[in-house]
Order: C-alpha cells, then structure tokens, then sequence
C-alpha cells in the first residue's frame, strides 16, 4: 500500500459547506475547482491512486475512462454503467448500496489493496486500447451499419 498521507483531491464545484466538512474532519485536501486544461487535469489522475464518484446514472463516465488511462482505481456505486466499468476492467470496487457507510467501506478495501505495477500497467493499457479514438470510431461504424442494413 502506499505510504503517502490520505489527502483528498477534489475537482470541480464546491461550496462552503463542503469547505466545512472537510476542515471538520481533519482529512488533507486540495480543492482544485474546475479544470479544463488537460495538462492540469492529467496532474491529478497522475497525483491519485483512488478515483471516487457517487453517481446514481452515469452509464461508463469518461471520468472512470480518464482516471483509469492513469492508473485510478474507481470506487463507484452499484446498478448501472460505473459498476460495469469495475468489473469489465477487474480493478477498483463497488458499494453495496448509495450510502456514505458503503462507500467508506469499499474505499477503505480499495486503498488498502495493493495493485501490481505489471498488472496495473495492463489495465491502463487496456483502457486506453479500448477508448482509442480509431477503436470507438470503428465500432460506432459497425453498429450503424448494421443499424442501416436492418
């Protein structure tokens, strides 16, 4: 496991709620506000070992397409496309269910789950061949072909 201090880095909006919660609990944190650069937002998949998101819908998120091309194992919820990113990939965790008690749970495992450079190397690998632009663009031409021939 890595032994660098927990800190939290946290991308896009906030408000001083958040602000709040985060002073409370004592846990290091960097809120980096929007990003939009690319080079910034490759420093912090680069800076992160563990990605993250608590959404309810998202089918497979470029985010988990993103933060896995850089080594991000996902946290995600159950039932839809972020869990299918998890499993389709082999690396990261899922929560039992929407609750900050299953998320803890699982993130927990996550970061203290040591992934094998040469394995972790693979996947990245992977992820990238996958969401390789001449790939999508192949496969999006062959359904719409079958879409066009009936």
């Amino acid at each position: 496991m890595n032994e660098t201090p927990f800190q939290v880095e946290l991308v896009g909006a906030s408000n001083e709620a958040l602000r709040q919660k985060l002073d409370a609990s004592g846990v290091r944190y960097h809120l980096h506000g929007r990003l939009t650069e690319h080079a910034k937002i490759v420093d912090v998949y680069n800076q992160c070992d563990v990605l993250l998101t608590c959404s309810y819908e998202d089918n497979w998120p470029n985010i988990l397409v993103e933060g896995g091309a850089y080594g991000c194992k996902p946290v995600v919820g159950p039932g839809h496309g972020c869990e299918e990113f998890v499993e389709t990939y082999g690396i990261g965790g899922v929560a039992k269910e929407y609750t900050p008690e299953a998320f803890a749970e699982v993130l927990y495992q996550v970061m203290k789950t040591d992934v094998p450079p040469q394995q972790l190397q693979k996947i990245k690998g992977q992820i990238r061949k996958d969401h390789d632009l001449r790939s999508v663009t192949r496969q999006y031409r062959d359904i719409m072909q079958k879409v066009m021939a009936g």
